[in-house]
């Protein structure tokens, strides 16, 4: 098995820096010639026992491409990892850990004409062997698994006591950008595609995510997104999603627009490093593909700063690179700078154990926030905030809000779940809590029904169809929802029709006198709305033990339904 040793720099431009350091400093290994099938991008690394995990990615030649490495961070050696059988090479896919397995997730094929795949691979650590898992077959809370690439997925233990793990946005061929969070859950190997509450997230490619288990919190920065009117971009925006309840918030926004670029959570500080910032836009005003930015966002405080760019003596401009933390440092790796990278930057931050006086232990920053404890300097974390997401007595004091930096909000959850001060007004307009305003809501969980906004989220006509109260129009190529409901009490409007089921069992006969007696008729489910609709009606039915679904498939569909499992009643 091959192998390259790697010998690191003294920390420090002058090497006269102590470790632990109240000075942040990069270093740059010095790194032998080790041939082209290291260098990559759009790969993903992970961290399992102080060595790093590389596996996948992009390169021009793959021929001899090594599907997984592994870069041991004490000792700075290089090795490949020879497997037989696996996944074929991809890009663009997503790694989450548990335990000593890896899971790969999605991604660009390499060979079949470059399809996007959701399939689920594991590998497993000890045994260096792959092992493909599929859905689980049968189950009636299965969901639809949406394929995709530069999504991002994190394996959380849930306060229930389950581990999932969590597929975060992404791009989908069929259905474009993404906005959902898809769940699997690591024992029942079962996909969901929860409801979400709060703020409603506008989903996209090439985003960050990190996940801070204090909190049982992942934060998603940037990305390449759907914007109004038919547009596309690059964003800032910072959102925050609790695992646990289900809810997102939209945090400050960073002012630096990228994709493709790197985060680590340290020291309650997500540290954000390169990506590419050109927009192909008027907007762009010169921006670069390749970025060396290097942006702290301070939790505690909702800030953004931008620190000094890695002092390396060398071109660091990257994109589609890769970042892990280990022992305190942030390691980044390979990516895209009109050549591909195979280098290995490592970054330090200040020590909050080196501050020995409260007075600089509190100044301690920017890039890392320290709190004094019982006689010593500790890191702040997010679990530190107890829930509240109120910036902390240590915070620069803010300016009031005012109605302008509210009027961005163009839903009632988005306004209330965020960390601008807002409120949302009876006649649908978002302006700062203290404005005036007849009846108003500041908190998220009193907002009324936003299937308005939830529409306005999806970016093409196949993703608004899924959606039952929904409709895709063509002129303006944009997704609303359907007119306000029209169907009388106990019934649901799908399409242009009102449904509604019965789970007592009838005969044919006495199935037809009961729906002319509420003046419609036995359904024929002829649109696919109408089929989801009914399906998923009866499988809460059956979750509530009132009817037992057989097998359905088929055009035989509708008669399956009237003579197995009760009525349903189609009125137009």
């Amino acid at each position: 098995m091959p192998s390259l040793s790697v010998l690191f720099i003294s920390p420090g431009p002058d090497c006269s820096l102590t470790v632990p350091s109240t000075e942040s400093f990069w270093i740059l290994p010095s790194v032998k010639p080790f041939g082209t099938s290291l260098a990559r991008a759009s790969h993903k690394a992970m961290v399992q026992e102080k060595v790093m995990w590389v596996v996948g990615g992009y390169t021009f030649n793959y021929s001899s491409f090594q599907m997984i490495l592994n870069y041991n961070l004490e000792s700075g050696v290089w090795n490949t990892v020879p497997i037989s059988g696996g996944p074929v090479p991809r890009y663009g896919h997503s790694l989450a850990a548990y335990q000593d397995d890896i899971y790969m997730f999605g991604g660009k094929l390499e060979v079949s004409w470059g399809n996007v795949t959701d399939e689920l691979w594991v590998f497993n650590i000890p045994s260096r062997t792959w092992q493909r898992r599929s859905p689980a077959a049968g189950s009636p809370t299965q969901a639809q698994v949406y394929a995709v690439e530069g999504h991002t997925a994190h394996c959380v233990q849930l306060s229930s006591g389950e581990t999932v793990m969590l597929v975060v946005f992404g791009y989908s061929p069929i259905y474009s950008y993404i906005s959902n969070v898809q769940e699997y859950n690591l024992r029942s190997k079962v996909w969901l595609l929860p409801e979400t509450k709060g703020a409603i997230p506008q989903g996209g490619y090439g985003h960050s995510s990190t996940y801070d288990s204090s909190s049982s919190s992942i934060y998603v920065h940037g990305g390449y997104k759907a914007l109004p009117a038919g547009k596309y971009g690059l964003v800032d925006d910072l959102y925050r999603y609790d695992v646990n309840t289900r809810t997102w918030f939209i945090l400050r926004e960073s002012g630096f627009p990228r994709y493709l670029h790197s985060a680590v959570l340290l020291s309650g500080t997500l540290l954000v490093f390169g990506g590419n910032t050109h927009n192909d836009t008027s907007l762009s005003n010169g921006a670069k593909c390749f970025s060396a930015d290097f942006l702290a966002y301070d939790i505690a405080c909702d800030e953004w700063t931008l620190l000094p760019k890695p002092d390396l003596h060398r071109d660091v401009n990257r994109f589609g690179h890769s970042a892990v933390v280990s022992n305190g440092s942030m390691y980044v790796f390979g990516g895209f700078s009109s050549v591909l990278l195979n280098d290995v930057l490592v970054y330090r931050p200040p020590s909050c154990q080196a501050f020995l006086a409260e007075e600089g232990c509190l100044m301690a920053g920017p890039g890392v926030r320290c709190i004094w404890s019982r006689g010593r300097c500790v890191p702040w974390e997010p679990s530190m905030a107890n829930g509240s997401y109120v910036p902390v007595p240590f915070c620069t004091s803010k300016i009031v809000t005012v109605d302008e930096w509210c009027y961005r909000f163009s839903d009632c959850g988005s306004c209330t779940a965020n960390t601008k001060g807002c409120q949302w007004c009876e006649d649908k307009k978002c302006i700062s809590s203290s404005s005036n305003c007849t009846s108003g809501v500041k908190n998220f969980t009193e907002c009324p029904v936003r299937i308005e906004q939830v529409c306005s989220k999806l970016a093409n006509c196949k993703s608004c169809s899924l959606n039952l109260n929904c409709q895709w129009e063509q002129n303006h190529s944009q997704c609303h929802s359907l007119p306000a409901q029209q169907c009388s009490e106990g019934w649901s409007q799908v399409g242009d029709a009102c449904l509604r089921i019965n789970s007592s069992r009838e005969s044919y006969d006495n199935a037809q006198h009961y729906c002319k007696n509420l003046n419609g008729n036995i359904a024929s489910l002829t649109t696919s709305k109408q089929v989801d609709f009914v399906l998923e009606e009866l499988k809460k039915l059956q979750q509530q033990e009132k009817v037992q679904i057989p097998s359905l498939g088929g055009n035989g569909l509708h008669t399956l339904i009237i003579g197995m499992m009760g009525i349903i009643v189609l009125k137009t």
